[in-house]
């Protein structure tokens, strides 16, 4: 077992580390011999900080290129509140009197739709009740724009620059907490961006378990396209198939529940630095906090049971390795 875990861990996941000699007392902040291009999957906009933060903030230093695809916007997760509070600053920001001499270059009339727009919508939240809790179409969409805000600075802080940050807005997802079927656009969407990537390698969540379903959905919807790129190879032997081959394709774990320690391909142990930026990134996520809508099983913050997971996870291998070796 010592030596099965021992062969797994590594510092350069995607290989082609620098030769010692060239590194010298920075070894580990040296950039990959071969930056690849890496596709991260997030079910949510959050997911993939929550599972692998730490490790995006490893290929960032190691000057691969990163983009992240949001395969849903998450709208359904953000509370009313948080919905008014950004309503409230657009009301006043627009009000302000160093606007003026702006709208003059803009019709009277549009501002004042707006406005009347972000007033209804403020209303429109006051009015809700227990019986009747969905929300209008600008209601969804500050809710989306809120978790694209968030998402966005989240993976700045790890080193990602934002032009490389996709919102699929996959149609199964719905509005209002209805869900869909998979249909064949929503195929189509994620095909779309791996075709427009060209990774080389994708991380994509595998976790099961979660509460709504929506990771379960995504998952198979990526799987298909796999199934479907084996085929047309199978059939043509010349045919350049969109994704990686299998052994540069890998799912994560950690949002909601992580690998069984022999189902675990590669264990990067991540720094202490790489964990404040994991938990940093997590908190950017600031309409998740505290009491988000859907917490699972475990009530306490998001960082605060990532950290816990990873930890718990560590020593499970440690304590596997050294069972090994008595």
């Amino acid at each position: 077992m010592f030596k099965t875990i021992n062969a797994k861990i590594t510092g350069w996941p995607l290989g082609d580390r620098p030769q010692l000699s060239e590194s010298g007392n920075n070894f580990l902040k040296k950039k990959s011999a071969n930056p690849q291009r890496i596709l991260v999957f997030s079910p949510h906009p959050d997911t993939d900080v929550h599972s692998m933060g730490g490790l995006m903030k490893r290929f960032c230093d190691q000057e691969h290129s990163i983009n992240i695809a949001y395969m849903t916007p998450g709208s359904n997760a953000v509370h009313d509140h948080e919905s008014k509070k950004y309503l409230y600053f657009m009301r006043e920001f627009l009000n302000e009197e160093f606007w003026e001499s702006e709208k003059e270059d803009l019709s009277v009339e549009s501002f004042e739709e707006f406005n009347k727009e972000i007033k209804d919508s403020v209303n429109f939240l006051n009015s809700k009740t227990e019986n009747n809790r969905l929300d209008n179409e600008i209601l969804l969409k500050v809710k989306s724009f809120i978790r694209e805000s968030e998402s966005k600075i989240a993976v700045e802080s790890l080193g990602i620059q934002a032009h490389n940050v996709h919102y699929l807005n996959l149609p199964f997802y719905g509005f209002n907490k209805m869900r869909k079927a998979i249909s064949e656009k929503d195929h189509e969407i994620v095909k779309e961006i791996i075709q427009k990537i060209r990774p080389t390698f994708i991380y994509a969540a595998g976790d099961l378990t979660d509460p709504n379903g929506t990771h379960r959905k995504c998952l198979q919807i990526l799987l298909n396209i796999i199934e479907e790129e084996d085929k047309k190879k199978k059939e043509n032997p010349n045919y350049v198939k969109i994704v990686p081959p299998p052994e540069q394709i890998f799912f994560y774990r950690g949002d909601v529940e992580e690998w069984d320690l022999s189902m675990v391909r590669h264990i990067v142990v991540m720094s202490p630095k790489e964990e404040e930026a994991k938990k940093e990134a997590i908190l950017r996520h600031q309409s998740q906090k505290d009491n988000p809508l859907f917490p699972g099983d475990d009530k306490t913050e998001f960082w605060m049971k990532t950290q816990k997971k990873n930890r718990t996870t560590c020593l499970l291998y440690t304590s596997d390795a050294a069972d090994d070796m008595q």
